[in-house]
């Protein structure tokens, strides 16, 4: 004999079963499972210890990429792979690979730059497939800087594409300098990072503590006619961020004081992020690597190899 309480277990359970053949359960859990992942990421950022937070960024990482096996189109996963193969890959990894090489370690520093370079392009091929979902013709746009700044202002539009567009770019253009020189190395052409860059920085100016400011920055820096508008970006900012986000002074000293041999100006920067106050949980995990970037770069051998004025 059924009873009524029976009849409405067996009813429910019926009612999950059918939701679950439906893809509706599975789905449920993969958004709540991906939303579990960004707030994870979030977290990780205000950790003060880096081997915690490397231990999470790696666990994470696998999980999203199975997640990625099972939908590979869901917008929010592919973001939160882009940001986190981009951060493991910038932190993480060229901590690691500088250590090594401020060690005297040729093999690990060799074997960690081509991990590193691995995670900027994996980050870089999760970001183009996200973008090519946007709209076709991506890859023949990629051919000229031109043709591909005309595709991103039509196609990346909104403030969430901005944040996309800035992991991409921000991957894209590590990646090519760590390819500079080698002539084996897979061509990454700079202009992809910095147009994505700057439609980023032109839709959301102030994401990722203007982020795309600095590292649009930096690529001025490297040409001598650009530098003293890199130099004015960086002072701005420097301003703007309340000198709480420590990248900001160290990209300052290693893209401009030091390849000019300001010697002073490039001490101070490095001083003021050593002796820097710990400013919030929002920048934790960022400032203990640019406290450590800092500190190499204050090294005797470091300071030696700035490159020395140029010649007028």
């Amino acid at each position: 004999m059924i009873t009524i309480g029976g009849k409405i277990a067996r009813a429910a359970l019926v009612g999950l079963l059918a939701f679950a053949s439906s893809g509706c359960l599975r789905g449920y859990m993969m958004d709540a499972r991906i939303a579990e992942a960004k707030a994870s990421a979030e977290a990780l950022e205000t950790l003060g210890d880096p081997e915690i937070a490397r231990a999470g960024t790696e666990a994470q990482l696998a999980e999203l990429e199975g997640l990625y096996r099972l939908a590979p189109h869901e917008d929010d996963l592919l973001f939160a792979l882009v940001r986190g193969w981009t951060m493991y890959g910038a932190q993480f990894l060229q901590d690691a690979r500088e250590t090594a090489e401020a060690s005297g370690d040729t093999s690990g520093a060799a074997a960690l730059d081509l991990r590193e370079r691995h995670a900027l392009e994996r980050a870089a091929g999760f970001g183009l497939f996200a973008l090519e979902k946007k709209a076709a013709g991506l890859e023949e746009a990629r051919r000229t800087k031109d043709t591909f700044a005309r595709w991103v202002e039509e196609h990346v539009t909104t403030p969430r594409d901005a944040e996309m567009a800035y992991y991409v770019g921000r991957a894209w253009l590590l990646r090519s300098r760590r390819g500079k020189g080698d002539p084996q190395a897979r061509p990454f052409d700079a202009f992809v990072g910095t147009v994505l860059l700057d439609r980023s920085r032109r839709l959301a100016p102030g994401y990722a503590h203007y982020g795309a400011e600095i590292f649009l920055a930096g690529a001025m820096a490297e040409s001598r006619e650009t530098v003293e508008d890199a130099r004015r970006t960086f002072e701005v900012v420097i301003e703007k961020t309340q000198k709480k986000a420590l990248f900001v002074p160290l990209e300052y000293a290693l893209r401009i004081a030091c390849p000019t041999g300001d010697m002073l100006l490039y001490e101070r920067l490095l001083n003021e992020v050593m002796s820097s106050s710990d400013p919030g949980l929002d920048e934790r995990l960022a400032n203990v690597f640019a406290k450590r970037r800092a500190r190499r770069a204050l090294a005797p051998e470091a300071m030696r190899a700035c490159k020395a004025p140029p010649k007028p």
